[in-house]
């Protein structure tokens, strides 16, 4: 078994038998992305995890580096109004939520 954060690495790490029910916090923000991953992995479809698996990583990386509130933002995205994050943590507002949003529809993920 193992815990949460290991998005980056969801199918390498249970077929190694290193996590045998990971847990992707990144599936609360993108079900879909995280579904198709596990579903290509159940499927021994390695070519098309390989890429579905580099557009979780590129989403996990856009999270992680607008921290927390980009989750919250990217649900309110998508139509989900979920308030916001608590503190210390505090909305993303102006040209960074911009940029980010901008990020995330470059690369597909919006």
């Amino acid at each position: 078994m193992c815990g949460p954060g290991r998005d980056r690495v969801l199918p390498p790490s249970s077929s190694a038998g290193w996590c045998s029910s990971p847990v992707a916090a990144l599936g609360n923000v993108f079900p879909r992305l995280l579904v198709e991953l596990y579903s290509k992995f159940l499927k021994s479809d390695i070519d098309e995890g390989v890429k579905q698996q580099k557009k979780v990583t590129l989403a996990k990386n856009l999270t992680d580096f607008y921290c927390i509130p980009s989750l919250y933002e990217i649900l309110i995205e998508n139509g989900i109004e979920y308030g916001c994050s608590r503190k210390p943590f505090l909305r993303l507002y102006g040209e960074i939520k911009r940029e980010m949003v901008q990020r995330l529809k470059n690369s597909n993920l919006l």
